[in-house]
């Protein structure tokens, strides 16, 4: 079976178990209001799903 190679390291903010079965990874920027209005909702599903997602926010460049 292939895997996704994870296209983020340390300097990204990660949320959650290195050991998740899902990882969401949003690419952004922390000046865009869009992202801003998205993080709260991102955060709630995070919660619900407890260690079983983590959550990666990448800088675009």
């Amino acid at each position: 079976m292939s895997r996704l190679v994870h296209p983020f390291d340390a300097a990204d903010h990660i949320d959650g178990r290195p050991d998740a079965a899902v990882t969401l990874i949003e690419y952004g920027d922390y000046q865009c209001p869009y992202c801003g209005e998205a993080y709260p909702v991102l955060k709630q599903v995070v919660r619900a799903l407890g260690g079983r997602i983590r959550f990666v926010f990448v800088i675009s460049h």
